[in-house]
C-alpha cells in the first residue's frame, strides 16, 4: 500500500508550504520579518522567520531525513489602536489554531507540532507597537522516498 507523501526537497519547501497555507487559510499577507526599514504598522501585521533547525537522529523508515524546524510568527499592532492587545491575542490564536491540526497540504511528510507557544515579546512605548510571537517547532521528512518502500 502506497502512503501519500509530498515530497520536500529541502526546510525551505516545507516553510514556504506553511506560509502559503496560512495566507490563504487567513487570506493576508505574512511576508518575512527581516526588513531593512523598521515601521510601526497601522494595522495588525503578521511576519516570520525561521528558528531553530536541526536533523533528528530518528528514523523515518523510508529512507528520509527528519528535521526539526522551528517557525517564529511576529504580530505586531500599533498600541494607539483601541485594545491593541486583545487585537494580538486574537491574532496570534489564528495563526496558533492552524497548527493544532493541519499537515499543510504535505500529507505525511509533517508531524504534527511537538511545541506551540503564543506569547507577549515586546511592547515600545517609545515607537508605539506590541509583539507577540507564535513559536511552533515540526518535524518534518526531507528528501527522497526509498522506491524499496513504496513497493
Amino acid at each position: 500500500m502506497k502512503r501519500s507523501y509530498q515530497l520536500l526537497r529541502n526546510p525551505s519547501d516545507y516553510v514556504k508550504a506553511v506560509i502559503d497555507h496560512l495566507e490563504t487559510t487567513l487570506a493576508l499577507e505574512i511576508p518575512s520579518s527581516y526588513k531593512r526599514i523598521a515601521s510601526s504598522p497601522e494595522t495588525v501585521e503578521i511576519t516570520y522567520r525561521c528558528g531553530q533547525s536541526k536533523i533528528m537522529k530518528e528514523d523515518t523508515n523510508d529512507g528520509r531525513e527528519k528535521h526539526s524546524i522551528e517557525l517564529i510568527f511576529s504580530i505586531t499592532v500599533n498600541t494607539s489602536n483601541e485594545g491593541f492587545d486583545l487585537e494580538a491575542l486574537d491574532a496570534s490564536s489564528r495563526i496558533e489554531r492552524e497548527f493544532q491540526n493541519s499537515y499543510f497540504g504535505l500529507g505525511d511528510s509533517v508531524e504534527l507540532p511537538d511545541y506551540i507557544v503564543n506569547e507577549p515579546q515586546i511592547i515600545d512605548d517609545e515607537h508605539g507597537y506590541l509583539i507577540r510571537a507564535v513559536t511552533v517547532r515540526q518535524s518534518v521528512s526531507i528528501g527522497e522516498v526509498d522506491e524499496s518502500w513504496l513497493e
